[in-house]
């Protein structure tokens, strides 16, 4: 009988690192990707900010800030749910998938509708830089195109695609990275950098709609009224919780753009960079 208690427990402890190792391996990978993030964020501030000129180079940050500090007022914590509705999900996996996105395109939907009727004009006076209404404009389409991307790593992750999460952050940086830098390095303006942005986000979000409902197959996909009500009573207390800490990220810059000529924001924003190791 002591054997055999020894044998199990051996196999108990076994299980347990098993477990462990994989719940590592999943924080690895979520990790990896903020870092991919902020790195390909930085080589694209050092390189534009050497191709632009200071003004232009202003004027590009600036468009980039009003969607950073905005779209955690929109994304709230439904980026996030899929953690907790998809993994014991049997029946509607692909219906609760499909719920989520439209939430989030909504949201990306209602900040590029703020965009388009006037709220380029309100933030290029607020930032002193009529330089910005046409950029922003243009960047429109930005939010509706990259918020239903950013469920990505809940959804492939809860179905246990954690290594394909690996690939996709890698690959997707790079793709924005190039997309942006290289035609800068040709036609040196800020239109270029903004074409850019939505051309790679959109290439890079039909690559994980596609991953995320090759994912999720089973049931349904029509959505419920019940179902976007549960993620809403879900996501939106998480993302409240969470608004200030991801806001204040930005804030700074938002009073220096608010408060300063955007030659005076161009030398700030790249002196005030935080290395993430926190999120991270």
């Amino acid at each position: 009988m002591g054997a055999q208690s020894a044998k199990l427990a051996s196999v108990d402890n076994q299980g347990e690192r098993e477990k462990d190792m994989a719940r590592t391996t999943k924080v690895l990978i979520l990790a990896s990707g903020q870092a991919l993030t902020s790195l390909v964020a930085a080589l694209s501030a050092a390189i534009l900010a050497r191709v632009f000129t200071q003004a232009d180079y202003a004027t590009y940050r600036q468009m980039m800030l009003a969607y950073t500090f905005a779209a955690p007022f929109v994304m709230l914590g439904l980026h996030q749910a899929l953690f907790y509705f998809l993994p014991n999900e049997k029946e509607r996996v692909r219906g609760v998938l499909v719920e989520n996105l439209m939430l989030l395109g909504a949201g990306g939907l209602l900040l590029g509708l703020f965009l388009v009727a006037g709220g380029n004009h309100l933030l290029a006076r607020r930032f002193h830089n009529p330089a910005l209404v046409p950029l922003l404009l243009l960047i429109a389409p930005f939010p509706l195109l990259l918020l239903p991307s950013m469920s990505l790593n809940a959804c492939m992750i809860s179905r246990g695609r954690t290594a394909q999460v690996a690939v996709y952050n890698i690959a997707s940086r790079l793709v924005m990275l190039l997309a942006v830098v290289i035609p800068c390095w040709i036609w040196p303006w800020p239109v270029t950098a903004a074409i850019g942005t939505v051309v790679g986000t959109g290439a890079t979000t039909a690559v994980a709609l596609g991953m995320m409902f090759r994912a999720c197959q089973g049931g349904p996909w029509f959505p419920t009224r019940k179902g976007m009500i549960a993620q809403l009573r879900f996501g939106v207390p998480l993302g409240l919780s969470t608004l200030i800490g991801t806001t204040s990220r930005s804030l700074d810059q938002v009073f220096v753009a608010a408060m300063c000529t955007p030659a005076a924001f161009a030398i700030f924003v790249n002196g005030a960079v935080e290395i993430p190791l926190i999120g991270i």
